[in-house]
């Protein structure tokens, strides 16, 4: 199969004008394969798609390009972005003949090409694919340099350009990763090794997690409300034009076409940008629509003038069916009263009165009911990008501390080993200043699109219907995870807060009790739970809040690290010893390696993939506070146990 891309590879470069598109198309290319390993496709699809994609770009010259390469708005512009598509479909279906390639996979193959840049929307695994590695390669270094020159732009303004249009581009989780991640490399100016073992690279990582947790959740059920939402209104409307017209022994079109209060019930608003309209089932007219130049023209006109098929996706695909008396819903694009190229959901539903057979059909603006979640990327990208300004410039400043102690300790030989021990600590208190923070700035940030969210979904509530239970089982969902990103801003927060005590008289014994008591049921419903609480503890000064929030995180983590193990047993003790009180936690888990236990109190690492990689630090930060210590120990495979040193006076 490697030899026939080889073959369309060679004929492709033919129509390759100058060494900027020969780039665009190997690193295209390059990065497409790396997405198949990421994502999966059919490469069979995928690679030659890639290849033929941009070869009718050889009609243009560089400021025809540019100009088609703007967000499409005007129409005269979407004609300009479709010739080259075009070509390149019917220079794709040329040279794939010629090879005698598959003509299932060939249809495919231009179906793709011929929708590459007019569809916003992608339709397949193998579409998504092509679109993002050939958003992606214009990031690379190499066509970033050589765009800027051929289209007669500073970097600052291809780079501007391509930041304009980042989230109209990108798809994939690992396309945008990818993106973001050389935007914030280049701004920076850092090595690729500096940004992915400094302060920068883990905090970005932190970000980006955040983000396609809340944006997955919220995406994932939000268009089963969307197509709800249609369906009601459209059968609402159904039951009044039926009301309206139940007295009427036949239907007069020419006088409901000027009954101004029919109209306003036939083509009433959806969301904001959305409305209602009706099709003449037997002539395939739009007799009721909010444009009034569309109302009455014949199908074909409507198809040369203003709604051609060639930048419409979807468009007659629907129409079609609503003729045939079909009740569906379908996703596709479509023009809003500004005249604006749209995403759009419909739900459509045949109507018959009388003598009229006419389609009912509700579209709502896919824009329209995502704004939180766009709000929310938008502030996720801004964040990004002025944290890391701030990032970077702490870090240097952590280096540039940590060079002159190193410099100091060289001079002060005589106390080299109490010297070094109060240099780290220094170190590990200017590095916690500093995530701290950065943690606290980017907090606040997040903080506002989750409000966006939760306020959409509260006035979601509001308007269904009462008895509408699945709609209102997803809000409640979406809910409950929009909460869950709040918990994980919360511990941002906790984290970027020094601890405040509350000193009061403890008694260690009384608050491993009420800590437990606390803990949610079903956290230790399963595990067997032993306490070895000695009788002579004496009373300690220390925050009571405080040290319960540790024994409640540590015990926690115990109980999740049990998950999968069959032997699940928690053991708790406190003992005086000396003139100490040592309480300890101990899991009969899987155990902690040995490379993590060395880093399992640093900021943001975790094993757990979701997790914020805060709480221990947290325990540490409240522990130390108190003058106090905790310490490890675990072994893989059998468990593991931390004990907190806490003064016995």
């Amino acid at each position: 199969m490697e030899k026939i891309f080889e073959t369309i590879l060679e004929k492709a470069k033919a129509y390759c004008r100058d060494e900027t598109d020969l780039v665009h198309m190997t690193t295209a290319l390059e990065l497409a394969e790396k997405l198949i390993s990421l994502e999966g496709g059919n490469e069979r699809i995928i690679i030659p798609a890639i290849i033929l994609h941009d070869l009718g770009w050889y009609l243009f010259s560089a400021e025809e390009e540019l100009k088609a390469r703007k967000i499409l708005k005007r129409l005269e512009e979407v004609k300009l972005n479709h010739k080259h598509e075009m070509e390149s479909a019917g220079l794709a279906e040329k040279i794939l003949s010629e090879l005698n390639y598959p003509e299932e996979e060939k249809k495919q193959i231009i179906e793709i090409i011929a929708w590459h840049d007019t569809r916003s929307k992608t339709v397949s695994k193998e579409d998504m694919i092509v679109k993002d590695a050939d958003r992606l390669s214009r990031y690379t270094p190499e066509c970033f340099d050589l765009f800027c020159l051929k289209l007669n732009k500073t970097k600052g303004e291809f780079l501007d350009l391509l930041k304009s249009q980042i989230e109209r581009w990108l798809f994939t989780d690992s396309a945008k990763y990818l993106a973001r991640e050389y935007l914030v490399k280049r701004r920076l100016g850092l090595p690729d090794v500096e940004f992915e073992k400094g302060l920068v690279g883990k905090f970005y990582e932190f970000l980006i997690r955040l983000e396609g947790e809340v944006v997955k959740m919220v995406r994932r059920d939000f268009e089963k409300i969307v197509i709800m939402t249609a369906k009601e209104k459209v059968y609402a409307a159904k039951n009044q034009i039926e009301l309206y017209l139940a007295n009427r022994d036949y239907i007069d079109l020419d006088k409901l076409q000027k009954d101004e209060r029919f109209c306003s019930i036939a083509t009433q608003k959806v969301s904001i940008g959305g409305y209602m309209g009706v099709i003449d089932r037997e002539t395939g007219r739009i007799i009721f629509h909010p444009d009034k130049k569309v109302i009455n023209l014949d199908p074909q006109e409507l198809k040369e003038t203003l709604r051609p098929y060639e930048y419409l996706h979807g468009f007659w695909e629907w129409h079609n069916r609503a003729r045939k008396g079909e009740e569906f819903y379908s996703r596709c694009q479509g023009m809003n009263t500004m005249r604006e190229i749209i995403d759009k959901f419909q739900y459509i539903i045949p109507l018959d009165i009388k003598n009229a057979r006419w389609a009912l059909v509700a579209t709502a603006a896919y824009d329209d009911f995502f704004h939180p979640i766009d709000i929310l990327s938008k502030e996720m990208v801004k964040s990004v990008s002025e944290v890391s300004d701030q990032v970077s410039k702490l870090a240097r400043l952590v280096e540039e501390r940590t060079n002159e102690l190193a410099e100091a300790n060289k001079q002060l030989q005589i106390e080299i080993e109490e010297r070094k021990q109060m240099e780290k600590e220094l170190i590990k208190a200017e590095r916690l200043a500093t995530v701290a923070q950065i943690a606290s700035e980017a907090a606040h940030e997040v903080k506002n699109p989750l409000a966006v969210i939760k306020a959409g979904l509260y006035y979601l509530g509001k308007i269904l219907p009462e008895d509408n239970n699945e709609a209102r089982k997803t809000i409640s969902q979406l809910d409950a995870a929009t909460g869950r990103a709040v918990t994980y801003i919360n511990d941002l927060l906790n984290f970027s807060r020094p601890p405040q005590l509350k000193p009061g008289k403890l008694n260690i014994n009384e608050m491993i009790k009420k800590a437990l008591d606390e803990l949610p049921a079903e956290i230790l419903s399963d595990i067997e739970v032993k306490q070895e609480l000695a009788s002579d503890l004496p009373d300690i000064a220390a925050d009571f809040e405080r040290l319960k929030q540790v024994v409640t995180n540590l015990v926690k983590n115990a109980a999740e690290a049990m998950g999968e193990v069959r032997s699940k047993k928690l053991e708790i003790r406190s003992k005086k010893e000396g003139e100490f009180v040592k309480l300890s936690i101990s899991d009969t888990g899987k155990g902690i390696a040995e490379e993590d236990r060395k880093r399992i109190f640093d900021p943001f690492f975790t094993t757990k993939g979701k997790d914020t990689g805060l709480g221990l630090v947290i325990c540490q930060r409240i522990v130390e506070a108190h003058h106090d210590e905790i310490e490890v120990a675990s072994e893989v495979g059998k468990g593991t146990t931390f004990v907190v040193k806490l003064p016995g006076k």
